[in-house]
């Protein structure tokens, strides 16, 4: 978890670097796979 704020500065400086940082999360953010076999491997724990 990260927790962004702005202590001093700029307000504009600080906007631009919030923005070029949001936009880069996406690099950083594990994403499940885009296959089935999480979502089945769920159901198989919830039914058994």
């Amino acid at each position: 978890m990260v927790d962004v704020q702005k202590a001093a500065g700029e307000t504009a400086e600080y906007f631009k670097f919030y923005k070029s940082f949001c936009s880069n999360l996406s690099a950083i953010i594990w994403k499940p796979p885009a296959s089935g076999s999480t979502n089945s491997w769920i159901t198989m724990l919830t039914k058994s």
